[in-house]
């Protein structure tokens, strides 16, 4: 009976129209003369009322500011990115010459020679050091070149300090001397101390 085939003519109604929709509206976008009867049809799209403009306008900037946001987060994390960079470079070198720059008022003259002895020693780099004082830069970069290709050393360390100080040891000495592991060497170096340390555990 009718009654027992409902559900199946209620879809074949449904596919039917959706199929018609289809067409007219492949008429009014397709013909360059639409019948008025399929106009009729989608009117309704033509009626946006001016809190429609509005939302949509609203979207829209709202969508602009989302990308710009984005942007500017990105551009900051790379900003933050080469700061602790330029921190771990700082504390590594310890000094740099613009500190030197910046206290040289507060120098006497005797100071002042020193200063330019140090501009020179900046520019030049070790070779420009006399031979004594070429001997302490020197040693601690044997030092730390020690230090970081035979991770055995630290890696007990860190097991020996309390729990409440191997968080900043490892801030302050581990990362700073690995230089954050800024480039290729240096995060191979660090991720073989860690390992180390693991193992040591």
């Amino acid at each position: 009976s009718f009654k027992d085939h409902n559900n199946e003519i209620v879809k074949i109604q449904a596919f039917l129209r959706a199929n018609k929709a289809r067409e007219d509206y492949r008429t009014l976008i397709g013909a360059e003369n639409p019948p008025l009867t399929v106009l009729r049809k989608f009117a309704y799209l033509l009626d946006q009322s001016d809190l429609d403009f509005q939302e949509e306008l609203e979207v829209t900037q709202l969508r602009e500011e989302v990308v710009t946001k984005i942007r500017s987060n990105q551009q900051l994390e790379k900003d933050l990115n080469l700061m602790d960079i330029k921190i771990g470079l700082l504390v590594k070198n310890r000094i740099t010459l613009q500190d030197v720059v910046l206290h040289s008022k507060k120098l006497n003259k005797k100071s002042k020679s020193q200063l330019e002895e140090m501009v020179t020693v900046d520019k030049q780099g070790i070779k420009g050091l006399s031979k004594e004082r070429r001997k302490k830069p020197e040693a601690y970069q044997h030092l730390f070149y020690l230090l970081q290709t035979n991770p055995t050393y630290l890696a007990k360390l860190i097991f020996q300090m309390p729990q409440n100080k191997s968080t900043k040891f490892m801030d302050t000495v581990i990362f700073t001397l690995y230089n954050y592991a800024s480039n290729q060497r240096e995060e191979y170096l660090l991720l073989k101390l860690f390992k180390t340390a693991l193992e040591e555990e």
